[in-house]
Formats: structure tokens, C-alpha cells, sequence
């Protein structure tokens, strides 16, 4: 990092991995896992009776849990590198 000043770099780098921690993956996944469950149910319902709406709120609930919680990551990373580069880093992605 030629031009850099490492301990600044460090010290802001710290900073937004602490400001975007704020944004909770967790709290995405569950959110998505509710919204899962209850798109799960709305499909199996229908379907018909050939689905059970215990399975389609189960299934629903863990694609739903699993992709709220990976948007919440990449919520998290893309607010590092928004604010990195907004203080004259340059981001590779």
C-alpha cells in the first residue's frame, strides 16, 4: 500500500467494521425466515392438498433464514467498502 498510512488505514478500517456491525445479519435472517415461512405456506396452500403447509413454512423458513442472512454479510461488506472509498481508498472488489 504505497502512499498509505498504515495506522490510519487500520484505525478507519476498524472504525466501519464497527459502524456496519451495527447493521445485524442475524436480525436479516430471522426477517427472512419469517417472510420464508409465510411465502412457504401461501405456495403449498396453492398447490393443493398434495403439499403440506407444515413443509412449505419449514422450507420456506430455512432458504428464507439462509438468504437473509447472507444479504445481511453482504449488506455489512458493502458498507465497509462505501466508506472506505468515501475516504479516498481505493476498494477492490
Amino acid at each position: 500500500m504505497q502512499g498509505v498510512d498504515t495506522a490510519r488505514y487500520e484505525a478507519d478500517l476498524r472504525d466501519r467494521q464497527q459502524y456496519a456491525q451495527q447493521r445485524d445479519a442475524a436480525t436479516q435472517a430471522a426477517a427472512g425466515a419469517a417472510i420464508g415461512a409465510l411465502l412457504g405456506v401461501a405456495l403449498s396452500a396453492a398447490m393443493g392438498s398434495r403439499y403440506s403447509r407444515n413443509t412449505g413454512a419449514a422450507v420456506g423458513a430455512v432458504s428464507g433464514g439462509a438468504s437473509g442472512a447472507a444479504h445481511g454479510a453482504e449488506s455489512q461488506i458493502q458498507i465497509v467498502h462505501n466508506c472506505m472509498a468515501g475516504r479516498g481508498y481505493r476498494v477492490l472488489n
